[in-house]
């Protein structure tokens, strides 16, 4: 094979075979040439049908093992099978080769040795292999003691699988394996520790699935802004160790980012990782490398271009998802800025990429059977609606399966022809109506137009036609009679707010075709019930403009009908109704001066029809339930007071009708509410003891009432909701251990709940809850590996919550919450640079939140502990001023804060600013009072102890 010059040394053009080995190359060298580090072997045992070679040379001696023969070798080691002597284990030992000993640089090899043997013990993670030992055979050449893990190299198993199996397939496989390499090199870099050449040759698979990154011989120290090394100094043998004065350039061509081709290390750091993992990922899409075409002959082109091809483009004939595509590309930016945010993101990206492949089998397998049942059976009505019915299913668990939208499209226009063939017109035209593409819908549109026009023309038959007509209507108005009301019930009982959703449009529909004169009593309302369910739904996933749209087409129904008849006290009731439900979504958006407007406008359209209507039991709950909705907000705005005095009128009727009426199911509802609000308010007021009570009430009435409907979805997740708020007051008096028990009972569920519908609000809301709560109680118990990672579960479902609604403050502080949380926690064990990152990332969403409700008592603490953590960053860099004005504003936030100031949380919130400017007794003091309150959590016990040292 002929060679060109690349640095300065000689190398051979890049293999163009899938998934070949490639050499890493480093230069220059010492003497001006370059070293390849495939030269020095791995520990890779071969499987028993991968013939053995060696090198020829002879077994070293060492006391402390028996060697009985050769695994493995490279231009400059070998490998060997080993017996280490006092534990009678098998090891690989992994020498310098005995004919290397006379070359010039032998020295250098050694110190290379020894190096990567350091580096490599220090990385202790179950996806490096365990070093064991460093001694020296009967020449003082270094011997590296290892595990002995037989297996593959993975570029060769890749080979043999890419066509073998389907892409996805492929994927399925072998995403798996680059998830568990990008954790081994998360944990790498949160040791200030950078691999700088990952790719598939590098990675073995063992043959019990064991995933092991291996070589770490071009590993680099990572370094703060202030240039301070990141590693354990104590693993970097001298002043000149690569560790610290890396070799550059180096990588591997087919792979290396822009960075690696420039001579200047202080470019590199952990995104140059982020770099290489996204050009594994792209070799796994196409089965090429992303520089494949590129001549090493060309330093400059190197040097200067990373002119990649899009994988979809690069081969046209595979099947490759559009998001981990988008997710290589980005991997792989030239700017590392513009680069996925770090390793962690670009394994969670993938964990969500293979969360939902279950998801696309059961959708193709939905098409499937539809495909089978279309050639098979007969196509009536019915068997048609099925078949949409599948297919809608089969769309909302994939909604980018073209296989579904192509069936789900021939399906409509068969349909369509179909009525139109029996003239029966009226279904004909719904289901044209929901045919996409416009061609075809506007063709068999103009054909049905004709067909009516045609019936229309013949006078003999326009009496029938009237008569069917009317007869089709009735039948239409019983149908969508049912469907809002019986069936509407069944699938919210069932959790399918997308069925819901699916019938409530369509009741809309029929609705909107009606004409003016059609538009009686009966049908108004039906028709702004349909809207509110339209806007529950749409609510509930997050798209709440649109269900303002619908509340506000509801309300404008319910208006004409109170306009029709002043004297209807159930039209009123309805326009209150309405009104309500835009509070209460202004409520969770955060805008309490709309929110309070609209249940302004509510309470008196009750009590306008109370006069109506007096002793109206109805109206009465609709009264409590607009009080218990104001409490909320006088809540929200920290007046607690107030709130407890709003809600105690709700809680005393809602108590006397239960007493009067225990069966009723309704009331029992509403007092359950009520109560777990007045524990919410009692608990920020400070009164645990009262909160503990009514929280436990309203739980047990939860938990009776989801008895009394096991199928019920809905009240499931209340009974989830209320224990966890029981939860949050139990953190408050400190009762950590009774938080676990409660919550991880249910936390299965929780995810359950949420994988079968990743869409529902609600649902995200209710699991990013739970996992914060048993976060916030493991590190309290200085659990801080399960509160890592749970925290880590939370933070990617309140990112998406948080970039879905941005103009949301409870989602926005909820995030900012999560971020600080983990940025504590990271301070907590020393990692800095990952603390920081996230501690500036929270301050600026906190700052968000309160800019969009600053008189939301929700924004407080997530903005208070952001501004704390950033203020002590300051300190430890040295920026006083910047610190001071952080300290002043945190001061400002926590003095808005109304809650009860005698309370442990609240004193250890206090600590967070305290702890800065207090003198050691003080400071002794104030630690003695939060262990005594177990309030002493493991970020203010590091900080203690290092302001104390």
């Amino acid at each position: 094979m002929s060679t060109t010059p690349i640095f300065p040394g000689q190398l051979s053009d890049v293999e163009t075979e899938a998934f070949s080995e490639a050499p890493t190359i480093v230069g220059p060298f010492e003497d001006n040439s370059q070293l390849s580090l495939s030269q020095l072997t791995r520990v890779i045992i071969p499987q028993d049908h991968e013939p053995i070679k060696t090198s020829g040379t002879q077994a070293p001696y060492t006391e402390s093992y028996k060697i009985t023969h050769e695994i493995g070798f490279g231009g400059y080691g070998a490998v060997w099978n080993g017996i280490q002597n006092n534990l009678n284990r098998r090891v690989a030992l992994k020498t310098l080769k005995a004919d290397v000993v006379a070359k010039p640089k032998i020295e250098r090899l050694i110190w290379l040795f020894r190096q990567e043997a350091m580096t490599t013990a220090h990385l202790q993670h179950p996806n490096v292999v365990p070093v064991y030992d460093l001694t020296e055979d009967s020449n003082g050449l270094p011997v590296l003691a290892m595990k002995l893990v037989e297996g593959r190299q993975w570029n060769r198993v890749l080979s043999e699988d890419f066509t073998l199996i389907t892409p996805l397939d492929f994927l399925e496989r072998h995403l798996a394996v680059l998830i568990s390499v990008a954790q081994a090199v998360a944990y790498a870099h949160s040791r200030g520790i950078i691999h700088r050449d990952l790719k598939p040759s590098q990675i073995m698979i063992g043959n019990y699935s064991e995933v092991l990154v291996m070589d770490w011989g071009l590993a680099m120290a990572t370094r703060d802004s202030d240039g301070q090394v990141l590693c354990d100094p104590s693993i970097i043998i001298d002043s000149q160790s690569p560790l610290i004065k890396p070799m550059t350039p180096a990588g591997t061509p087919g792979y290396m980012a822009p960075e690696q081709k420039m001579k200047d290390a202080t470019k590199l750091g952990p995104w140059t990782d982020v770099y290489l993992l996204g050009a594994i990922l792209y070799e796994l899409l196409t089965g090429l490398r992303p520089h494949e075409s590129i001549k090493l002959g060309d330093p400059a082109g190197l040097q200067a271009q990373n002119d990649i091809v899009n994988p979809q483009l690069r081969t046209p004939h595979r099947d490759i998802p559009a998001q981990l595509s988008s997710l290589a590309m980005t991997a792989m930016a030239t700017d590392p800025r513009d680069r996925v945010a770090s390793v962690s993101a670009f394994a969670d990206d993938l964990r969500e990429y293979l969360t939902k492949a279950g998801n696309r089998g059961e959708s193709m397998t939905l098409v499937t059977s539809v495909a089978n049942s279309v050639l098979a059976d007969e196509l009536t009505y019915e068997h048609l609606q099925n078949c949409l019915e599948k297919l809608d299913r089969a769309q909302a668990q994939w909604p980018e399966n073209q296989m579904a939208s192509s069936l789900r499209h021939q399906i409509l226009v068969t349909f369509a022809r179909s009525a139109l063939n029996n003239n029966d017109l009226m279904l004909a035209r719904l289901q044209a109506d929901r045919i996409m593409i416009e061609s075809e819908r506007l063709q068999i549109l103009k054909e049905i137009d004709a067909a009516d026009l045609d019936y229309k023309t013949r006078g003999q038959e326009m009496s029938k036609v009237r008569y069917q007509v009317t007869e089709e209507r009735d039948r239409a108005e019983a149908l969508v009679r049912f469907m809002l009301l019986d069936l509407h019930a069944e699938l919210r009982t069932l959790g399918r707010v997308d069925l819901v959703h699916k019938v409530a449009c369509e009741a809309l529909n029929f609705f909107d075709s009606l004409h003016d004169d059609e538009l009686n009593h009966e049908n108004l309302l039906n028709r702004c019930t349909a809207c509110v369910q339209i806007g529950d739904v749409l609510a509930e996933l997050g798209r709440r403009d649109e269900a303002e749209g619908a509340y506000r087409r509801a309300l404008a129904s319910a208006e004409v009908l109170v306009s029709a008849d002043p004297g209807n006290v159930k039209s009123r009731q309805l326009t209150a109704k309405c009104l309500g439900y835009l509070g209460r979504l202004y409520y969770v958006k955060g805008q309490l001066e709309l929110a309070q407007q609209e249940y302004d406008k509510a309470l008196q359209t009750q009590l306008d029809a109370l006069e109506l209507s007096v002793g109206n039991a109805e109206l009465r709950r609709g009264i409590a339930n607009t009080a218990h909705a104001m409490a909320l907000i006088l809540w929200r705005k920290q007046n607690y007071e107030a709130a407890l005095h709003k809600l105690s009128e709700s809680i005393s009727y809602a108590r006397a009708i239960h007493n009067a009426m225990p069966s009723s199911v309704d009331h029992q509802t509403d007092l359950a509410v009520y109560l777990a609000s007045q524990s919410n308010i009692m608990r920020d007021l400070g009164d645990t003891d009262g909160a503990l009570q009514a929280a436990q009430e309203s739980l047990s009435m939860r938990i009776a009432l989801s008895d009394q409907f096991p199928g019920d979805s809905r009240r499931k997740e209340e009974v989830y909701w209320v224990r966890a708020n029981l939860c949050s007051v139990l953190l408050k008096r400190g009762e950590f251990e009774r938080v676990l028990n409660n919550l991880k009972p249910d936390i299965a569920e929780r995810r359950r709940m949420y994988e079968e519908d990743p869409l529902n609000i609600l649902r995200t809301m209710g699991l990013t809850f739970h996992l914060s709560l048993l976060a916030e109680a493991n590190f309290l118990l200085n659990k801080t590996d399960e509160a890592e990672r749970l925290l880590a579960e939370c933070l990617l479902h309140s990112r998406r919550l948080a970039d879905q609604d941005d103009s949301n403050p409870g989602a926005m502080s909820r995030f900012a919450f999560h971020l600080v949380q983990m940025a504590e926690l990271h301070a907590a064990r020393g990692q800095w640079s990952e603390a920081e990152r996230l501690a500036t990332q929270s301050l600026q969403t906190a700052r968000s939140s309160y800019w969009l409700s600053p008189d939301n008592n929700f924004v407080m603490r997530p903005l208070f502990q952001a501004l704390a953590i950033n203020a002590r960053i300051c300190m430890r860099h040295g920026k006083s001023v910047n610190a001071s004005q952080l300290m002043l504003e945190s001061r400002d936030v926590l003095s808005q804060t109304k809650g009860n100031r005698e309370s442990a949380e609240y004193e250890s919130l206090e600590a967070r600013v305290e702890f800065a400017s207090a003198d050691p007794a003080a400071l002794q003091a104030l630690v003695k009072r939060l262990q005594n309150s177990r309030r002493m959590d493991p970020y203010l016990e590091a900080w203690a102890e290092e302001q104390l040292s």
